[in-house]
């Protein structure tokens, strides 16, 4: 039995990794580059940015977002996409929640990161 595991257990990795080669090298083709130098889609960077706006709704978040250097990301990925983007949109909205954080203002304003809320949100 443990002869039949293994040989089942080869055979589907071996089909994962060539799945796994072409996923990766049709990704790459079609992404876009964004904050750090991370190629990942927009639609996964504007989602990620979404996700961590409604993270920053809640106060009990800050300590973990602070951890993460969430700020600096979203500052990152809003810039690199530049004005008028879906994904600058959810950086901006995330990072407006984030700055009732003192800390993450401090941050914020540090990065420059301001002028991303203000082209998007209204005062």
């Amino acid at each position: 039995s443990s002869s039949s595991s293994s040989s089942s257990s080869s055979s589907s990795s071996s089909s994962s990794s060539s799945s796994s080669s072409s996923s990766s090298s049709s990704s790459s083709s079609s992404s876009s580059s964004g904050g750090g130098g991370c190629q990942s889609s927009a639609a996964v960077q504007g989602n990620a940015a979404l996700v961590l706006g409604h993270f920053a709704a809640e106060p009990c978040w800050y300590e973990q977002l602070r951890a993460l250097d969430a700020v600096g990301v979203l500052v990152s990925v809003a810039y690199s996409h530049g004005r008028g983007s879906a994904v600058a949109r959810n950086a901006a909205i995330a990072l407006a929640r984030m700055a009732r954080d003192g800390a993450m203002m401090q941050r914020l304003r540090e990065l420059h990161g301001v002028e991303v809320i203000y082209q998007y949100v209204k005062p």
